[in-house]
């Protein structure tokens, strides 16, 4: 992942996190939503770079040369998917319309006792799948994240909702597999975003996203060989107003196999990237990458 899209994240997303956390707990989401719109603007004559990687990610997207109408929209969705990231958490969903599609696929593979892997991406909102799994009183979601990440929104967390702060597992710590296999074996979900390649990940795919080759990390399947676990694609997709829909998919009721080695591997990344460029079009300003993907 590029330094650019590092410095651009310390500078704005817990800080934006922190910020609309309080506005949306003391305004209520109504009157919290209002400020989204200067908030967005600000962005969008303030952040050239992101701009930039907004309009790059959207002409491929659309199919078109997209305007500033398209960019504000873009950050919009943004903003809104990260006002509502408090009432997800919370608790607070009165005033949000959450429907689910595949739901019961879920439930029958996870009928048998045991866990699954769920690959997500920066697409959407992630704590619209979480709270919805505990709205139905599925079992928890376990986040595996970079320890960057953890310790900024563990942070937040702990002041939000305390409970969801020990659902966070911590990648590259000596005991996140076996903190995982343990959350699998009482039969949760744990949860790893696939679509972002790190500095240390050394093994990747470069595959067609979006009519240009993109790298993808190959470790997200690599872990799901490791645990042994039936995988699943889910996606929180914010349809604009209080709108959210929940799609779930089974990408390998059976687990990924070692036999294949690294072809094998890539052959799964090939289906998640099928299935990421699907949704993206579907919900086209849901993407929340703000570097030069196709480039870092």
């Amino acid at each position: 992942m590029s330094a650019e899209w590092r410095a651009q994240r310390e500078r704005g997303n817990p800080l934006l996190l922190r910020v609309m956390g309080r506005i949306g707990l003391l305004l209520g989401r109504r009157r919290a939503r209002l400020l989204l719109y200067p908030i967005c603007a600000y962005y969008l004559l303030f952040w050239p770079r992101a701009l930039r990687r907004s309009r790059s990610y959207l002409g491929r997207v659309l199919g078109r040369q997209p305007n500033l109408r398209d960019v504000f929209r873009h950050y919009h969705t943004f903003a809104s998917t990260v006002l509502d990231r408090v009432y997800f958490v919370t608790g607070r969903m009165t005033d949000l319309h959450v429907e689910t599609h595949g739901a019961g696929l879920l439930d029958r593979l996870l009928a048998g006792g045991r866990g699954c892997l769920l690959l997500s991406a920066h697409l959407g909102s992630f704590e619209a799948l979480r709270a919805t799994g505990v709205q139905h009183r599925a079992p928890p979601i376990n986040m595996l994240m970079r320890t960057d990440d953890t310790q900024r929104i563990a942070r937040i967390l702990q002041d939000w909702a305390p409970e969801l702060a020990h659902r966070i597992i911590r990648l590259g710590s000596p005991h996140s597999l076996l903190r995982a296999k343990e959350c699998l074996e009482r039969g949760q979900v744990v949860g790893i975003l696939a679509d972002r390649l790190y500095d240390d990940d050394r093994r990747f795919a470069l595959l067609p996203f979006l009519g240009e080759p993109a790298r993808f990390p190959l470790a997200p399947f690599r872990l799901a060989t490791m645990l042994r676990v039936p995988v699943v694609l889910g996606f929180g997709l914010y349809r604009g107003g209080s709108r959210y829909d929940i799609v779930l998919e089974v990408l390998a009721p059976d687990g990924i196999s070692r036999k294949g080695g690294e072809s094998e591997l890539v052959s799964w990344a090939e289906r998640f990237v099928c299935r990421l460029e699907h949704y993206c079009r579907e919900a086209p300003y849901n993407w929340f990458n703000f570097y030069d993907y196709w480039k870092a």
